[in-house]
């Protein structure tokens, strides 16, 4: 007999995690601030020492547009039973306008941010990409290590849920799945490469997780 599908509690189960990751941005980034008397369009600028987090908020704007996409195509295709293709462009375009309504509504509390929304939109590409395509899946892998930075501990004792923005604690990898490469780990003394990965890592130190301009 063929698993049942969840397609009705994959979509509200969707829909609720949508809700509750909105419901954290109010009390995360809006609460305490003030809204701006006009829209302000600008720029934090992209990855330098004098741009906000040197530049570790683009690549966590990336990550997070890929992760929820992924995570939504999983939730609608594999419990859902909605086919692959038709999860992972629904999952990816709710996770795209999510993120720019953040960027739509930050316009009015803090500014408009070209580059977040291009890393927005470069991440809910990898997620296409990744979702599709089991080869690129099998070898990539778009990753943050965390752990809460000292700064961030002590502001979260006094209430502060930006968890988000505590970049100092934050470093993004991109890795490659040595396991990936079947020629090498199929061979006699390969079992090893299912284990290791190469990566590359982009992390930053001493930045303010309170955020003075935008994510």
């Amino acid at each position: 007999m063929p698993p049942r599908n969840h397609k009705l509690a994959a979509a509200l189960t969707l829909g609720g995690l949508y809700a509750g990751f909105t419901t954290w941005t109010y009390f995360a980034w809006y609460r305490h601030h003030k809204p701006l008397s006009q829209f302000r369009f600008g720029g934090d600028g992209w990855f330098s020492a004098r741009t906000y987090a040197g530049g570790a908020d683009k690549l966590g704007h990336a990550w997070a547009t890929m992760s929820l996409a992924r995570l939504g195509t999983e939730m609608l295709h594999q419990w859902g039973g909605y086919g692959k293709l038709t999860s992972t462009l629904v999952s990816t375009a709710l996770s795209e306008l999510l993120f720019l309504g953040v960027e739509v509504k930050d316009g009015f509390y803090y500014e408009f941010s070209y580059g977040d929304a291009v890393f927005d939109t470069a991440g809910a590409l990898a997620a296409v990409a990744l979702s599709l395509s089991p080869r690129l899946d099998e070898l990539f892998d778009f990753r943050v290590e965390y752990w809460p930075s000292h700064e961030y501990r002590r502001q979260f004792d006094g209430g502060n849920v930006n968890i988000a923005e505590d970049y100092s604690g934050e470093t993004y990898l991109l890795a490659f799945h040595l396991g990936g490469l079947h020629s090498l780990r199929d061979s006699r003394w390969g079992g090893w490469s299912r284990f290791v990965d190469v990566a590359v890592g982009f992390g930053t130190r001493a930045t303010s997780p309170t955020r003075p301009i935008a994510r």
